[in-house]
């Protein structure tokens, strides 16, 4: 026998902290009205509330019809190119050959770490 207990809203945060960490995460572009709302009302309204106030909220931000617009929409993520490293190498072998010859007794016992 399996036994479920749901305390819906009442196991949650309240009512006021939801809004404010639901707010800060709308103002910062890290989530969608729909989401927003559907984090504060949870299951105490209906899906077709939480519609009309989707739309509701969407005409008063004058984004009604549009995309929302997030600040992360301008960070560019298609930048995958490598920093060039070759410079140092370089750097590096120039460093190891001028303490190779400063040292000529240790060219026995140098080991290469690569």
């Amino acid at each position: 026998m399996e036994v479920s207990v749901n305390f819906g809203e009442y196991a949650n945060p309240s009512f006021e902290s939801q809004v404010e960490t639901v707010s800060k995460a709308r103002q910062g572009g890290l989530m969608s009205v729909e989401t927003s709302v559907d984090e504060l009302y949870g299951d105490s309204k209906s899906e077709d509330w939480k519609a009309e106030e989707v739309q509701r909220i969407k005409k008063e931000q004058g984004i009604a019809g549009e995309e929302e617009k997030s600040e992360l929409d301008d960070v560019d993520l298609t930048d995958t190119e490598e920093p060039d490293n070759n410079a140092d190498d370089e750097e590096n072998a120039e460093n190891n050959a001028e303490k190779t010859e400063s040292n000529p007794e240790q060219n026995d016992t140098q080991v290469n770490n690569e």
